[in-house]
């Protein structure tokens, strides 16, 4: 953990802005601090059951309303993954098949938060355009099911790499994006192995990730359609 949070630190001082203006604080990346003057509308939206706003043209935002739940992390699980996976994914390796975080904010004070620790929060990325797995997956022919879960499969082994093991990417948070790749949404249930005993740990979190794979598609592929698919997501 002491890792985790030294990776979370070091993104965060080089690529994120705090904010605290008495209506908002939180974190925005610096390449998007222009954002700043639309939270309230922003947020205002998302309220609305509205689930994105278009701004600066052609850039699409979505916004998470975070659980009560996780209220009680500072910071949130959620952002704090996300942060360190984009760190890693998107800006050293070129890819855009993770989601890309913009700003972890509260709606109020922080030493309300401090005070109460219940406060909204929300989380800020890139919208995804695309369809979400969940919608498709029971329609999709072979070969388009077979390039979903290859391109799954680059991108777990390239968090894998990195010793980085999701155990949360059921349909639900996979979108297939306008060129047909898989592109993971949540980071919220993600396992960074340690530096002990590297072969065992990395066994013991690959088998949870295959018993996740299992309970989150059973429900959505016969036997012979998830064995293949297994064969796929878990291929080196």
């Amino acid at each position: 953990m002491k890792v985790k949070s030294h990776l979370y630190t070091r993104i965060i001082n080089e690529r994120y802005v705090k904010l605290d203006d008495g209506r908002f604080f939180g974190l925005l990346k610096r390449d998007n601090i222009g954002l700043k003057s639309q939270l309230e509308y922003l947020i205002e939206s998302k309220n609305n059951n509205k689930p994105f706003y278009r701004s600066y043209g052609s850039i699409d935002y979505f916004v998470k309303k975070l659980r009560n739940d996780e209220l009680g992390e500072t910071p949130p699980e959620r952002f704090v993954n996300s942060v360190i996976i984009d760190d890693y994914i998107n800006e050293r390796c070129g890819g855009t098949k993770v989601i890309t975080p913009v700003g972890m904010i509260y709606e109020g004070r922080s030493v309300d938060l401090l005070e109460s620790g219940m406060l909204n929060a929300y989380f800020i990325s890139y919208y995804v355009k695309g369809e979400k797995l969940f919608h498709l997956i029971k329609r999709l022919d072979e070969d388009k099911m077979e390039k979903i879960f290859r391109s799954l499969n680059l991108n777990l082994n390239a968090l894998r790499e990195k010793r980085l093991y999701l155990l949360d990417f059921a349909p639900r948070d996979i979108v297939i994006d306008d060129y047909g790749a898989a592109v993971l949404l949540d980071m919220e249930h993600l396992e960074f192995a340690n530096s002990f005993d590297r072969k065992k740990q990395d066994e013991f979190l690959l088998a949870r990730q295959k018993r996740e794979f299992h309970k989150d598609y059973d429900g959505f592929l016969n036997k012979e359609q998830l064995k293949k698919a297994e064969i796929l997501l878990f291929r080196e």
